[in-house]
Parts: C-alpha cells; structure tokens; sequence
C-alpha cells in the first residue's frame, strides 16, 4: 500500500485554484490546460477534454493540447480521435523524437503494427542523430512489445478461447496470450469482449513485465467500453489503489461497493480512505470486509488503525499475524511485524489461535 494522500490534497487545492482562476478570465488559456492536466491525473478525462476544447479557441496551434488530449480521448475509448490528435501533434513538430513514440503507441491500441514500427525507426533515427540515447532505448521497449502483441496463435478461435478463460499463471505467460489477447479485443463483436479480453490481457501484462501498473490502461479501456459492469470499475479501482493512485480508485470502489459488494471491494475501499485520511471510514469497510470474509487486505488496514490511531499495540499484532496465516508474506507486512517486536517469519507460536 502506497501512500499518496498528499499528492491527492495537492490536486483538489489547485483544481479549485483553477475553477476560480477561470471563473475571474474565461480567457485565461493556461488555467484550462492545467485544469485538463488535473482531471487527466485524477481520472475525470471527459471534463479534461472539454477544457482542451476551450483551450482550442485561444491555441489552436499548440502541441501540448493536442498531446493532452489524446489522453483525455484514450482513457474514454475514443482511439480513433486519439490517433488524430497524435498526427496533430507530429505535424507540428516532426522533429520530435517523442512525438513519433506517442503516435506509434496510438497505431499500436488500433492494431496498426506496421504503421507503429514505421514510427519508431523514425524516431529512432531522430534521436539518433541528436546523440539521444533515452529515446533509442525508448523506441526498442516498445519494439519488443509491439512483437508481444503481434505473436498469436495460428487458429485465431484458439487463441480467443486461450485468452478468455486463462486460470494459471501460466496461461496468462504463455508466449502468444498478450498477442491472442490482443487480436481478441481488436476482432471483438462486442464492448463487452472487448473489454473481457482487455481485462485479461491486463493480467498477462503485468505478470511479463512483473509491475503492478503494467496494464492499467488495459483497465481504463475495459472500463471505457463497458462503463456500467461494476466489475469494471472495482478492477481498475483496485489497481489503482494498489499502486498509490488511491483519490482517482475510490470512485471506481465506491460504485463496485455499491453495485456489487464484496469482501474484497470493501477491503480495497477501506486501504483508500485510510490512505486519504477517512480513518472513521476506513474502519467501518474493514470491519465489514472481515465480516464477509476474513481476508489480508482489510486485516492489515485495521492492523494499521489500531496501532497509528488507536494506539493499541497488540490489537494490530493480532489483525497483523491473522493476515499472516491467511497467506500474506508481503515485505509491507514484515516490517509491520518487525516495527512491534516480532520476528520474520513470526514462529509457529505467534500465530492466533484458531
């Protein structure tokens, strides 16, 4: 659990900083960009493409806009006018290595491989001949995951069958599942294929690349396209909470707690409102998380409470070796244990009862 209740606090002041600073000059072009900025980060992008619409009248002719925009455009599904803003941008400055990086990756969520690996030689070559060498590292990442898309399986119903219903973890490693995934989603019939394979893609991505925001725009697209599967939102919401992004996950964990409650939506909500401070509701959906079904999540989060709120050591030492016995050997919970005196792993007699 990774804390960013300060980043969040930071946010919200200067967006209503903003707010104002627009209300006093409507023309004032500079707070629109910021505003959309914010929105972008905190996960509200249909309001930051419509500030980049009003920042449009006043610059038409700014790169920045339109490469935030293609944002704002990509986290609601819109790649096609994503992809456009990209062009935009790379006609604008076609001497930026970057820029061709940015397109390429939009050619790459519409299946445009070629097109994509014609973009990075260009910027390759651009950065070349500036003596970049972050930028020809850069082009050669994304080279080796657009042949991790594009490997499949020879009979595409097989593949689409692979990515569907994967359960191990080696199905989601298996050498063609990213690249099944992915034809799956691009020849889906439906939003709700789509995001199917979308979703589980995002698992594969993650487990490759071994890092838990690998994936996460896979979620944000998933979500896109099926906005009111509760489902949806409490797989984005709990990874966003997971990697520290806890003010943009819990509206996402508000409406799966909502629309279809759960031990583990309550769990995820309980660490993001302790993480932004709500300690009174943070203790209230652990506790109801554990009353449906003991799990580490919620019982690390009331491990928390009772020793940095409540002051209750041995209260948190209980919470903390119960999420140990169901499993959790996380290197967060080891300093938790450690931080009161006990060792790692604790023994066999530290354990609660049962």
């Amino acid at each position: 659990m990774k804390d960013d209740t300060g980043d969040s606090a930071r946010f919200q002041s200067a967006i209503d900083d903003l707010i104002e600073a627009i209300r006093l000059a409507p023309d004032n072009y500079l707070a629109y960009h910021e505003r959309a900025y914010l929105y972008n980060e905190t996960g509200e992008p249909a309001k930051a493409e419509a500030d980049l619409n009003a920042q449009m009248t006043f610059t038409p002719a700014s790169p920045e806009l339109y490469q935030e925009r293609a944002l704002s455009r990509f986290m609601q599904g819109k790649l096609v006018e994503a992809l456009q803003d990209r062009n935009k941008v790379v006609e604008l400055e076609p001497q930026n290595p970057g820029r061709y990086f940015a397109r390429a990756r939009a050619f790459l969520w519409l299946g445009h491989f070629d097109d994509a690996r014609h973009d990075l030689e260009t910027m390759s070559e651009l950065a070349r001949k500036a003596d970049d060498t972050q930028s020809q590292e850069r082009a050669k990442e994304l080279q080796a995951e657009i042949a991790r898309w594009s490997e499949v399986t020879s009979d595409e119903g097989i593949g689409t069958q692979a990515c569907l219903h994967a359960e191990k973890e080696s199905d989601y490693l298996a050498e063609t599942f990213i690249g099944d995934c992915t034809r799956a989603f691009l020849h889906a019939p439906g939003a709700e294929q789509r995001s199917d394979a979308l979703t589980n893609r995002s698992i594969g991505i993650e487990l490759w690349k071994q890092d838990r925001s690998a994936g996460l725009d896979d979620l944000r697209l998933a979500l896109a396209f099926s906005p009111d599967e509760a489902d949806r939102h409490f797989n984005l919401g709990s990874r966003l909470e997971n990697i520290g992004r806890v003010r943009e996950a819990l509206p996402h964990l508000d409406i799966a707690v909502s629309q279809r409650p759960s031990a583990w939506a309550y769990a995820a909500r309980a660490d993001a409102k302790y993480q932004l401070a709500d300690v009174k509701g943070a203790f209230a959906d652990a506790r109801q998380s554990v009353e449906m079904k003991p799990n580490e999540l919620a019982l690390t989060v009331l491990g928390d409470i009772a020793r940095n709120n409540l002051k209750d050591d041995k209260a948190a030492i209980n919470y903390w070796k119960a999420a140990y016995e169901l499993g959790d050997r996380d290197d967060g919970l080891k300093a938790r244990l450690e931080s009161v005196g006990l060792g790692w792993p604790p023994s066999a007699g530290d354990l609660p009862k049962k």
